[in-house]
């Protein structure tokens, strides 16, 4: 996420101060408790053709899966189905199939699509720093981490001990979606002591706390 210039960050408020005391360790041992399928990470590799990263999303019943780069001994992404379906809906064979073929020939192309690698769906999403998360930085990196163009909607979390094999140490990580700190949260003491869950919607979506500058559009989401 780009750096912010202190005039536009958001007011100081309790909330935030309690957020800043949080480290993911503890979101990701509520997942886990919450989730066994987090106990195993489901991953797959960056070799893999499509149709088997497609499976597994639909065998485990998820939507968003880390890329393992067996030559980097290391997390490389986290693809989720729109990734997918937007690089598929993008090919010709979708796009403009030639009502005279045979559907033999529709076929073969189709399957030589799903026979691609991962790592194809990857260079389509364009170039973008991965980046994994140790359990030891603050709650409110990984809030950032899921708001950000980065990435959209989960981030991969280590728990090892050791941070220099964090990316490599399968065993120790684990995906949080944008649901687990929704649920964390709604648990969390603090938020019930101060009635922050009784906040009208109104509040909540009310966006004056930022100044916009010429390169903002203030009918559209802010990067912020």
């Amino acid at each position: 996420m780009a750096a912010v210039n202190s005039p536009h960050l958001i007011a100081p408020h309790p909330v935030l101060d309690a957020l800043h005391k949080l480290y993911l360790d503890s979101l990701l041992q509520d997942a886990r408790k919450s989730a066994e399928s987090l106990e195993q990470l489901v991953y797959a590799r960056k070799h893999h053709d499509i149709s088997n990263v497609i499976n597994l999303l639909r065998i485990h019943n998820i939507t968003s899966i880390p890329i393992f780069d067996d030559e980097q001994n290391k997390f490389v992404a986290i693809v989720n189905m729109v990734n997918i379906m937007r690089f598929l809906m993008l090919k010709d064979i979708f796009n403009k199939v030639d009502q005279i073929e045979l559907d033999q020939d529709i076929k073969q192309k189709v399957d030589n699509l799903f026979t691609l690698p991962i790592s194809e769906v990857m260079n389509a999403m364009g170039q973008r720093e991965f980046k994994m998360h140790h359990k030891s930085q603050p709650l409110v990196d990984g809030l950032q981490a899921m708001a950000s163009k980065e990435n959209v909607y989960a981030i991969l979390v280590s728990a090892s001990e050791d941070k220099t094999k964090m990316f490599s140490d399968i065993q120790q990580a684990a995906i949080l979606t944008q649901w687990d700190p929704i649920t964390y949260l709604l648990k969390f003491p603090f938020m019930k002591e101060h009635g922050i869950l009784d906040y009208p919607a109104n509040k909540v979506m009310q966006r004056s706390w930022i100044t916009f500058t010429k390169k903002d559009d203030p009918n559209q989401p802010s990067h912020r």
